[in-house]
């Protein structure tokens, strides 16, 4: 570990952990890329939207420094965090057609297999022929 000769100097290396805190300004500088880009694209090339999402893995590591035999220095374990960070960006644009299709039938099974059958071919008329 460093050897931190004052108090003040120790103060200056200690970082806060939180979303503003500067260990995280490469991520959010990342972010805030992945949004103005996606507006564009939005604005300029008729995508209907966008979703951006940002993964945070957080982890402790054990970790040793080795101490100095010379100095007497001891070893030093100590915990390090890491974060790791995924951004992606997915634009959405949706390309659809519809139909319907509604003739006024009757679903039968004929002959082994499904056919649609015209209502008025299945009304009878007082002239048509009795088989």
């Amino acid at each position: 570990m460093e050897n931190i000769s004052n108090y003040s100097d120790y103060k200056k290396k200690v970082k806060d952990i939180n979303v503003r805190s500067e260990i995280f300004n490469n991520m959010l500088n990342i972010f805030d890329n992945h949004i103005t880009e996606s507006i564009r694209e939005i604005e300029e090339s008729n995508f209907e939207g966008a979703e951006i999402t940002l993964k945070l893995k957080i982890e402790v590591v054990e970790q040793t420094e080795d101490g100095d035999q010379n100095t007497g220095m001891p070893s030093y374990y100590y915990k390090q965090p890491v974060f790791n960070y995924n951004i992606n960006s997915t634009l959405k644009k949706t390309n659809k057609s519809e139909g319907i299709y509604s003739e006024k039938s009757e679903l039968c099974y004929q002959n082994g297999k499904y056919v649609l059958v015209p209502v008025n071919e299945l009304q009878i008329s007082i002239f048509d022929e009795v088989k």
